[in-house]
């Protein structure tokens, strides 16, 4: 065994210890990838100073990689100017001087400690985040200093800095201390899942806002703190023409970054630094000095930055505030003044934190690093930023984190920067893309602009007076052209319906009349609309059908399906889905009464359709109802009560009924709750053939005209085989008549059944009916159909279960245990209801699997008996008798499948057919022409 802790360290070993993580081994060329293979030495051999060593060698090696410097020094300028803008915006309009140089370093302050948390929490499930100070709070903050400013100019202490900015502190520390534990709860309760749900336009409206509010402080900073609207409408051509010479470079150079980034980004870099050249050039060229083009605007000056505080631990130091209260720096007047204020900015502040937590979420793919497969033999790519493969373990944690996690970490940084003094900080969503592409999403470069701009906070951002001005405000405008393309342009032509996007422009308009939060909302609210109305187009109902294009499954008598194929239309379907609500609930209501409108001038070659007597309204598919759906379906049920219609409504989820009882919707005379269509539809169908048909009475008096008949002679098996001819067009009872003399006669009354699971086998067979109805219920254990695996709570959200969970294992062993534990449970499904002109127990005779079903006499009945035990006699003694009888049977059993394949083709049509858009109402004269193709002749 080889000794690694007293063996050094070869060089092809320190080399190896600066691989980037994912190149821990090479392949040469020309090799076996397991012979030469270089492997990096394992750090559990290595004794803890070495590895120590090892750990800080690659850390000095990631800050020193030209990816960190760049980026570094990149967001430095992001940084300044974020603190630059922050400090501009806030004004004392009634002080002879300015704050600038003091309000930048709480900016940096705020930076410099709560930054730090951002990088290190979620630094690797967020690539560039970048954290810097929120321009959000600049109008809230220069409200804020207008209301301390007036009060303290009440007792002509409004130019004394020290008791402002002291004052000014601590109010602006008591809102972010409040937000950032308002952040912290929410993210306990979940409430930051409200900004997950937003439109995807409310997004693009919120980020291109954003990048416009970034090009409107770009303008500012060049025009020393002048606003675009203020220079276009002073009706002074000298203003204008001055302020856009200055705002022309930072366009021209951020156009260039804008172009050029994409394909090289060191252009960034080199533009800026061009930049700078290019001014200080310029000015030896027109032998123009530094002071003069200071006040000209194109540099800051000294006394922008100027402050000498009396007490070097007072504000802006961190905790300084502390100090400034115990010596009696607070202005409690301007406090109790400022503290609305700082209330309201607190409370917006938290929805703001909110949005901008989902938007970073959903910013994380714009900023995640995504394999290339590209040919050996395609050119290379030159001047530009490589990147070493990821870790599967780094790879992984990218985009794992959840949206309280990032909620909290806003909180827990605003507590940060508003105890120490600060101002609070939040991700720059519109800097890292760029930052991005110069590939610089790790944290060192991240940490390394920290670095640099506390040297920019220890010497009071003198140095800022060296750099042009153009430097700063030309990456305002690169991160304004990245934004608004993204944003606004490109997500122009993703979205198909114009007016989705039409809410994106529509908060960038309404941000600058009422403010970006009130824009959001009424963004929302729009779309709100939008989506209420597309879904009102699509329609909630899935399906629609009446009694000619859809039927049961029950089997029924020639006459009867003759009479429904011409009735059918007296029962009416209609199939909902998705969630019922103000939206769509009306136009469910405005197709419903259509149904019963009277149409007096109504001329055409197509009868009306027939007022409704049956309406089956299905809820399977349906997710929930509120309160107008809950009223839309009283309303339906007076409608069907003043027609003499009977409601049904199938499918409902318990919690659903618990809600309609709620409301006082009960089973009445009127409405009734079914367990689904198919029941429902069978209970229409038998209540129009009872009360409309009168096929009940048609049969009672059909055995009594047989039992007149008999008295003349006993021909019924006879009777039975002529009517199974007549009813299904065959030949069979003439080869059929030999089996009389093996036949036997059974008699039943209603409600007698015809043979019970313990029935002999001498008085089971083949019954050929003569006169009379059943009706025939099947065992309902015998079926091992169940519902959805989702417990039922009524709540069908699938994002919290497990789908290897212990329960849905129990109800796996439940349904294999079914087969071994059948029993009945209860004859409650109707199969059939059969008649003349069939033949009962086909199946168990050709099959020998004995049927599970119940028949019940409905009519007074008549039946022959043909057992199964004489049929196999007969099969031996007389071959063709019994193969002209099997004959008969499979004819009958083939036109029971071709009913059950037309069911079946009925429920696919349910499942694809697209929803039907009604748009409200569809005229009864519509309904005629439509019906009339189901209508059978």
């Amino acid at each position: 065994m080889v000794n690694t802790e007293n063996s050094p360290l070869r060089p092809s070993e320190l080399s190896e210890l600066f691989e980037e993580p994912g190149e821990s081994y090479s392949v040469p060329t020309g090799s076996s990838p397991d012979n030469g293979r270089t492997k990096s030495p394992d750090k559990r051999l290595l004794t803890p100073s070495k590895r120590t060593i090892v750990q800080l060698q690659s850390v000095i090696f990631d800050f020193f990689k030209p990816s960190t410097v760049i980026g570094s020094c990149v967001f430095l300028l992001y940084h300044l100017v974020f603190c630059m803008a922050q400090a501009s915006a806030i004004t004392r309009p009634n002080a002879t001087g300015n704050s600038v140089g003091p309000l930048a370093k709480m900016a940096s302050l705020g930076i410099l400690l709560a930054s730090p948390l951002f990088v290190a929490i979620l630094g690797k499930q967020i690539p560039a985040i970048y954290p810097t100070s929120d321009l959000f709070l600049a109008p809230f903050l220069a409200q804020l200093a207008v209301k301390i400013d007036e009060e303290l100019m009440k007792e002509g202490l409004q130019d004394d800095d020290a008791i402002f900015l002291a004052t000014f502190t601590a109010v602006c520390s008591a809102a972010v201390l409040i937000s950032g534990l308002l952040s912290i709860l929410a993210s306990v309760v979940k409430l930051a899942n409200i900004g997950a749900f937003l439109p995807y336009s409310v997004l693009c409206g919120f980020f291109a806002t954003i990048g416009i509010l970034m090009y409107t402080l770009a303008f500012s900073i060049d025009t020393g703190g002048k606003k675009v609207g203020e220079v276009l409408f002073s009706n002074d051509p000298g203003l204008i023409f001055n302020s856009f010479l200055h705002h022309l470079p930072s366009v021209a150079i951020g156009v260039a970054m804008h172009v050029k980034g994409p394909q090289n980004p060191f252009y960034v870099l080199f533009l800026v630094a061009a930049t700078i050249a290019g001014a200080y050039a310029l000015l030896l060229v027109t032998g123009t000095t530094l002071e003069e083009a200071q006040q000209e605007q194109w540099f800051w000056s000294s006394t922008d930055l100027a402050y000498e505080a009396n007490d070097r631990w007072a504000t802006p130091a961190p905790f300084g505030v502390y100090r400034d209260l115990f010596q009696g720096k607070i202005h409690f007047g301007a406090v109790k003044a400022g503290f609305p204020t700082a209330l309201a900015l607190a409370f917006l502040y938290l929805v703001r934190c909110s949005l901008h937590a989902a938007a970073l979420k959903k910013n994380i793919p714009n900023v995640t690093r995504k394999i290339e497969l590209e040919s050996p033999l395609a050119p290379k790519r030159t001047a530009e930023v490589t990147r070493p493969p990821m870790t599967p373990s780094a790879k992984s944690q990218i985009g794992n984190v959840s949206l309280q996690k990032i909620l909290s970490v806003y909180g827990t940084s605003q507590i940060v920067a508003s105890v120490t003094g600060g101002i609070a900080v939040a991700p720059a969503v519109a800097a890292s893309m760029t930052l991005f592409k110069l590939g610089a999403e790790d944290p060192p470069p991240q940490y390394g602009s920290m670095v640099l701009l506390g040297i920019f906070h220890l010497t009071g951002f003198s140095l800022v007076c060296y750099i042009p001005k153009p430097a700063f405000s030309c990456l305002l405008v690169l991160a304004f052209l990245d934004m608004t393309k993204k944003w606004l342009i490109q997500s122009f032509h993703n979205t198909r319906k114009k007016t989705e996007w039409a809410v994106a422009p529509a908060i960038v308009l309404l941000a600058f009349s009422f403010g970006l939060l009130n824009a959001i909302f009424i963004g929302v609210g729009m779309s709100t609309f939008i989506f209420v109305a597309s879904f009102y187009r699509s329609g909630v109902v899935k399906f629609l059908a009446n009694g000619l294009s859809m039927r049961s499954t029950i089997e029924r008598g020639v006459p009867d399906i003759n009479w429904l194929d011409q009735n059918g239309d007296l029962i009416q379907i209609c199939i909902l889905q998705g969630y019922v609500f103000f939206g769509n609930a009306q136009s469910v209501l405005s197709y419903i009464t259509t149904m019963f409108d009277e149409q007096e001038d109504y001329v055409s070659e197509f009868p009306l359709p027939p007022l409704p007597k049956f309406l089956i309204i299905d809820f399977t598919i349906v997710a929930g109802l509120d309160t107008s759906a809950i009223d839309l379906i009283r309303e339906i049920i007076t409608i069907c009560r003043g027609h003499r219609c009977r409601l049904f409504l199938t499918g409902l989820e318990q919690d659903l009924k618990a809600s309609l009882a709620y409301s006082g919707i009960k089973p009445s005379s009127t409405l009734q709750f079914i367990a689904d269509v198919e029941l429902a539809l069978g209970r229409a169908e038998d209540g129009l053939l009872t009360e409309v048909c009168k096929i009940e009475e048609q049969a009672e008096h059909d055995a009594k005209v047989r039992l007149r008949s008999r008295s003349y002679g006993d021909d019924g098996f006879r009777f039975a085989l002529r009517m199974i001819d007549q009813t299904h067009s065959t030949k069979f009872g003439g080869a059929l008549m030999k089996l009389e003399p093996h036949t036997k006669t059974v008699e039943l009354e209603p409600g007698d059944l015809l043979f019970q699971e313990d029935t002999s086998d001498s008085d089971r067979g083949f019954f050929f009916i003569e006169y009379g109805l059943l009706r025939v219920q099947r065992n309902t254990g015998f079926s091992v159909a169940g519902g959805s695996a989702i417990p039922g709570s009524g709540d069908v959200s699938i994002g919290h279960l497990n789908a290897r969970a212990s329960t849905l294992g129990r109800e796996g062993a439940f349904l294999k245990s079914i087969a071994e534990n059948r029993n009945d449970q209860g004859y409650t499904f109707r199969l059939s209801r059969l008649g003349v002109g069939w033949v009962v127990g086909s199946v168990e005779g050709v099959s020998g699997i004995r049927n599970p079903g119940k028949f019940i006499a409905v009519t007074p009945c008549r039946l022959h008996l043909l057992p199964y035990h004489r049929v196999q006699k007969l099969e031996k003694e007389d071959p063709p008798l019994i193969l002209n009888l099997l004959k008969m049977i499979s004819f009958l059993s083939a036109k029971r499948q071709e009913k059950t394949i037309e069911q079946l083709s009925n429920f696919f049509r349910m499942l694809n057919t697209p929803a039907p858009r009604t748009n409200g109402q569809i005229e009864r004269r519509t309904l005629a022409a439509l019906q009339n193709n189901y209508k059978f002749s």
